[in-house]
């Protein structure tokens, strides 16, 4: 109530995390690391974060990125090194399964992406 934060657990060991994202029903985040992968946890009703089964998934290089579609079924992640976006779909059970192949950005060093509604 009065706008503190209490740490309800360890953080999860992800190695070298660089950004979060929050799939925007709650029930998800996805982290990526500069080991070149993206991970999903289980938000709980406490706040505390439980690796998904099967969470961890191969990104491109120097991922730096990640955004959830507001339907909260796809991850994107940006690849700043391999100059790309890897896309994932989302499960039920929060595990992600890659969709298609990496997708060139055209550009150098890609940082973000946002997914806007029309």
């Amino acid at each position: 109530s009065a706008g503190g934060l209490t740490l309800v657990g360890t953080p999860p060991g992800v190695p070298g995390i660089f950004r979060l994202a929050i799939t925007p029903d709650g029930r998800f985040a996805y982290v990526v690391s500069l080991r070149n992968t993206v991970t999903g946890f289980a938000i709980q009703s406490d706040g505390s974060l439980v690796p998904v089964p099967n969470g961890t998934a191969a990104t491109g290089d120097t991922p730096v990125g990640v955004a959830v579609d507001p339907a909260s079924r796809f991850v994107v992640v940006t690849n700043s090194g391999s100059n790309d976006l890897s896309v994932y779909a989302i499960a039920a059970t929060g595990s992600l399964t890659q969709v298609g192949a990496t997708v060139p950005t055209g550009g150098s060093g890609p940082t973000s992406a946002v997914f806007v509604q029309h």
